[in-house]
């Protein structure tokens, strides 16, 4: 069942799961809210519906929750959850003593109920959520476009210039020492690592050899015997943005 929630002070869509075992809220929610929250020293593997395909419980919060008669500092985790703002479990339900009424559709707790949303009402919340979104996309595109097409060159070489450190590729020499001496010591040289052997195609092979030429004249890399390695090769993408 889903409802809106007063949680950290704000009316959250919140969803009621049975089938959930941990209090969770949306870093998206926990951001916006301003949710004061701390990692955890053991992160645990996490089996829901999740965005992403492998999600872990790293982040953790003391928060306020308040629905009906309950006002509590819960704690949630805090997970990329998808559609909803929050999640309260089965261990929260039973806490509380909140009874979910399917024959009703409503939550209650005590002599208290609340009626939770329709599949209609959910989907027009999703659906101002939506236009929010183009909305804010709408209104950067429009920051943009306030130039005008005759000033897109313009707006071009400003960005390339701003940007020529990264755009330029590896300078040809090495960088003065600092902090670090620019090699990357091995813990363990006898440790052996199983993997694929990565070949290069042949349509890369020219700026694979070029890249190699490069690091090597420049003094990043240098000719040594190794029982194992892999080539290395960053191509930039093109794309058709401006």
């Amino acid at each position: 069942m889903m409802a809106i929630v007063a949680i950290h002070g704000h009316r959250v869509l919140t969803m009621f799961d049975m089938g959930c075992t941990t209090d969770i809220i949306s870093p998206q929610f926990a951001t916006i809210a301003k949710v004061p929250y701390r990692y955890l020293k053991n992160p645990i593997l996490l089996q829901l519906g999740m965005v992403g395909s492998s999600v872990k419980l790293q982040f953790g919060t003391n928060i306020n929750i308040q629905i009906m008669d309950i006002d509590n500092v819960e704690y949630c985790n805090v997970v990329n959850i998808d559609r909803y703002d929050a999640i309260l479990s089965t261990p929260f339900m039973h806490k509380h003593g909140i009874v979910l009424d399917f024959v009703t559709n409503s939550i209650r707790h005590g002599t208290k109920a609340i009626q939770a949303m329709s599949t209609t009402e959910e989907t027009i919340v999703m659906a101002r959520r939506h236009a929010a979104v183009v909305d804010m996309f709408n209104a950067s595109l429009k920051g943009i476009n306030k130039y005008g097409k005759e000033h897109i060159p313009l707006l071009r070489e400003r960005w390339k210039e701003s940007c020529k450190d990264i755009f330029a590729g590896a300078p040809d020499k090495i960088p003065p020492l600092r902090e670090i001496n620019h090699q990357i010591p091995l813990i363990d040289k006898n440790k052996q690592y199983k993997y694929y052997m990565l070949r290069c195609p042949n349509s890369m092979k020219p700026q694979l050899a070029a890249k190699i030429d490069h690091f090597v004249r420049a003094g990043w890399w240098e000719f040594v015997q190794s029982d194992q390695a892999a080539p290395m090769l960053c191509v930039p993408k093109k794309t058709g943005m401006l």
